[in-house]
């Protein structure tokens, strides 16, 4: 979802997770969002329940985020934790 690289100004990640979460709001509560912004544009969001992350999955999948594609897949939990919620 991001370049790294192309991220100059200060405080992009909190900008990205603020916006990710909003979006994926629309389809049920998230609460936790992990911007990974040592990777080629990882974000990672918990749902407090499934079905919000599958709506956000079936309608983000391949759309497009500041012009790149968005691949939305599904990770095991345990794998992200719970780092970052939302506030």
């Amino acid at each position: 979802m991001f370049n790294p690289s192309e991220e100059l100004e200060s405080g992009w990640v909190d900008e990205v997770r603020q916006e990710v979460t909003e979006e994926c709001s629309k389809f049920g509560a998230v609460t936790s969002c992990l911007v990974d912004a040592n990777s080629n544009g990882h974000v990672y969001v918990i749902f407090s329940e499934i079905p919000g992350a599958q709506r956000a999955q079936a309608a983000l999948h391949n759309r497009r985020f500041s012009g790149r594609r968005v691949v939305a897949e599904f990770l095991p939990e345990e794998l992200f934790g719970n780092q970052h919620p939302v506030s």
